[in-house]
């Protein structure tokens, strides 16, 4: 299985009732990050194999190039062209934090001044080894799904497209 295009949305019955606490994301729009790091947040494990938290949990990570990301992976059977830089994002947490097993899917964002929103979601947990381990957490690159998520949530509008 690989895991390029690892995103998926979902549905609510109901539509939510916003509040002081409870906001949209807005989601990155440009390709290019000019962040030094991400806040990821999640209810996964907080260590391997352990289990998973009872409370939301969150982590600053550095945002580090592709390049180095590829260098730490090489070539693996779940992501044989590499790690794709137009749909994936690298983190580190430097050995010490990391996201962990239950956390995919979640999001990686940046703060933001908004009356709309408080992040901008930039990326959505995908994968990496273990936790906290010396290889980079690899997440999906939410700037390029823009078109395809575009399409799904409002499908009458036109020029949408699927993800490449």
């Amino acid at each position: 299985m690989e895991l390029y295009n690892d995103i998926a949305l979902y549905k609510l019955e109901r539509d939510v009732t916003l509040t002081p606490y409870i906001r949209p994301i807005c989601l990155q729009v440009d390709h290019t990050l000019t962040a030094s790091a991400g806040l990821a947040t999640g209810w996964g494990h907080t260590k391997w194999e352990g289990v998973g938290s009872p409370i939301l949990q969150k982590v600053w990570l550095d945002l580090i190039d592709n390049a180095k990301c590829n260098k730490s992976y090489g070539i693996q059977i779940q992501i044989p062209q590499g790690v794709e830089e137009s749909k994936m994002l690298c983190t580190t947490g430097r050995g010490v934090r990391d996201t962990c097993q239950g956390d995919s899917g979640g999001p990686l964002q940046l703060p933001v001044a908004n009356p709309y929103c408080m992040y901008y979601q930039i990326g959505v947990t995908s994968f990496g080894v273990e936790c906290a381990s010396k290889f980079p957490g690899v997440y999906t690159r939410v700037s390029h799904y823009l078109p395809w998520i575009e399409k799904h949530v409002w499908p009458n509008e036109r020029g949408s497209t699927t993800p490449s």
